[in-house]
C-alpha cells in the first residue's frame, strides 16, 4: 500500500472522488489507503469541500451580478450611481476573497 502522491498525478482526478455530502472515496486502493490515514473524512475537510463546491456553484450568479450593477451605475443618477459603486465593490471583494480562498480560477 502507498499514499497518493500529488505531485506525480493529481489523486483527485486517479484515486479519489468527492461526494456531494463533502466525504472523498477512494477509487483505487492507493486512494483508499490515502483517505484512511491521513483522514480525508475528517468533519472540518468535509465541510470545507461543501462550501467550496457551493462557492463554485455561485460564481457565475455573483459574476453576472457584478456586471448587472456596473450597467445599472451607468444609468444612474450621481446620489444612485455612488451606492451601486460601492455595492458592486463590496461584491467584487467578496468574490474576490472567496475565489482566492478555495483556489478557484
Amino acid at each position: 500500500m502507498r499514499f497518493a502522491d500529488p505531485c506525480v498525478a493529481d489523486p483527485y482526478i486517479h484515486d479519489l472522488v468527492e461526494e456531494p455530502d463533502g466525504s472523498v472515496t477512494g477509487t483505487t486502493p492507493t486512494g483508499v489507503y490515502t483517505a484512511a490515514h491521513i483522514r480525508l473524512h475528517r468533519e472540518d475537510l468535509k465541510r470545507w469541500r461543501r462550501l467550496r463546491a457551493q462557492a463554485v456553484s455561485d460564481m457565475p450568479v455573483f459574476s453576472a451580478l457584478v456586471g448587472s450593477l456596473e450597467q445599472l451605475s451607468s444609468l444612474a443618477r450621481n446620489a444612485e450611481r455612488e451606492e451601486l459603486e460601492a455595492r458592486t465593490y463590496a461584491l467584487r471583494q467578496y468574490v474576490s476573497e472567496t475565489k482566492r480562498r478555495f483556489g478557484i480560477d
